[in-house]
């Protein structure tokens, strides 16, 4: 889905073999992800609410990463990057689709929100025209 991100590679020097230093963050507005209920353990009733909860998916992200460059400077560059990066989002209707299941008045549930980190690794290489 669309989004916006914004990030900084620090690259101390330009030689063969480089050492970077980079930061990112961004938010992606919301996205159709309900085919990510096909691999989740929840019997055919269940998967249909997933599925309708994760029709508007949407999350914020910031990462850190280190990596090496090697390369010819403003020629061809190809970098490896690895780090970590924390998520935020919350799921929207998944409060009210657990009420349904649950069908007891007397019961209230927020949708669920999920934080967390996890490693994340960057692979590409930069061509340089002119």
């Amino acid at each position: 889905g669309p989004g916006v991100r914004a990030g900084v590679t620090l690259i101390p020097f330009n030689f063969v073999i480089t050492p970077t230093l980079g930061v990112e963050a961004g938010y992606f507005f919301g996205a159709d992800a309900s085919y990510l209920s096909q691999w989740l353990p929840v019997d055919q009733a269940q998967g249909s609410e997933m599925q309708e909860v994760l029709k508007n998916l949407q999350y914020t992200f910031a990462s850190a990463h280190l990596g090496l460059e090697v390369g010819t400077p403003n020629a061809f560059v190809f970098y490896l990057r690895v780090g970590l990066s924390y998520i935020d989002t919350t799921l929207h209707g998944s409060g009210a689709a657990v009420e349904e299941q649950v069908n007891d008045p007397n019961l209230t549930v927020e949708d669920f929100k999920l934080r967390g980190s996890i490693p994340s690794v960057k692979l590409g290489f930069l061509l340089y025209f002119g």
